[in-house]
């Protein structure tokens, strides 16, 4: 799933694109929990969420199956990402940063909270 957010990010047709992979995963997203997909293959996974992209994102078909595959620098990047997120203690999504510090609440923000944090007004935030 990181792979692709990349992949899709990477080759954007519309800024909203990356939104609609998102939306179009998390909506699908029980077909690839461990139980529905323990006996399948990595490659069997790929096909199903390629098959699923090409049905809701057909432009990204092609881009998105190439940009799957093992060792290239989607994979790279991904492993890096998820490295650093074990590092930092993220044990679920979404986790909110900014500079550096989780914020507890981060999902709630709207973009003057936001505002108002960075600039020191939400000294009442709770940091984990």
């Amino acid at each position: 799933m990181a792979q692709g957010a990349r992949v899709i990010a990477d080759n954007l047709a519309q800024a909203g694109d990356v939104f609609s992979y998102f939306n179009l995963v998390f909506a699908n997203q029980e077909q690839f929990y461990t139980p529905n997909t323990l006996h399948l293959t990595p490659e069997d996974v790929q096909v199903d969420l390629v098959h699923i992209i090409d049905q809701a994102l057909p432009a990204y078909a092609k881009i998105f199956a190439d940009g799957l595959e093992y060792g290239n620098q989607y994979d790279s990047e991904a492993r890096v990402s998820w490295k650093y997120a074990c590092y930092r203690g993220v044990t679920g999504t979404p986790t909110y940063f900014a500079n550096g510090v989780a914020i507890n609440g981060g999902g709630s923000f709207q973009a003057q909270d936001w505002r108002n944090f960075l600039n020191g007004g939400f000294l009442d935030v709770i940091f984990i």
